[in-house]
């Protein structure tokens, strides 16, 4: 059975090796599998629940010493939004490292982990794509519902001091859209309870 790292190489080789945007997504991708591959030979079963929990995977050289001697060295960072996980996976670097070096020839000379703050916890590599579309996809997937005569007679009422006509009539028609979209999320959420 080949490796899910091997299997991504093979995918994205037919990529343009001198477009950079290419070979950095490829390259981070490779970085994530890696990442994966280790914290579930780790886990075991509970690798699921920990990989929930990451929310960036990076491996850079980072600068040594002073600046003008150049020397760098090769670091896993890791961000995660949960203290408990991201302590108990800095608790096992050396078995992350052991792995990423024996099965890919990764050399990692300092392991990091982070907390994720602001945008970055949002970020979710390893969610299942089904939760990941879900959670993602913004409420008004409902399907917006006509409007009764009584809601239409509030939205003209609520129009009728603007002078401009075709202002008056847009505005109109936005407060509709926005109430049909509205009354559609309610009753998705009544059908979902």
């Amino acid at each position: 059975m080949r490796r899910l790292g091997s299997e991504l190489s093979a995918v994205t080789g037919a990529l343009s090796s001198t477009d950079q945007a290419a070979r950095i997504a490829r390259r981070a991708a490779q970085v994530q599998a890696m990442f994966k591959e280790a914290i579930e030979h780790i886990y075991k079963e509970n690798a699921r629940y920990v990989l929930e929990h990451v929310n960036a995977v990076y491996i850079k050289k980072e600068p040594v010493g002073a600046p003008e001697a150049g020397k760098t060295v090769r670091a896993l960072l890791i961000y995660m939004d949960d203290g408990s996980f991201r302590s108990d996976v800095h608790s096992r670097q050396h078995l992350i490292m052991l792995l990423l070096k024996e099965r890919y020839g990764e050399e990692i000379e300092v392991f990091k982990t982070f907390p994720s703050r602001f945008n970055m916890r949002n970020r979710h590599p390893y969610a299942p794509r089904e939760q990941d579309a879900s959670a993602t996809a913004p409420a008004s997937a409902a399907h917006p519902l006509p409007l009764a005569e009584h809601e239409r007679a509030r939205v003209s009422r609520a129009a009728a001091s603007i002078e401009d006509p075709r202002l008056r009539e847009r505005f109109e028609r936005a407060m509709e859209a926005s109430l049909c979209q509205e009354k559609g999320e309610k009753a998705a959420k009544t059908r979902d309870v």
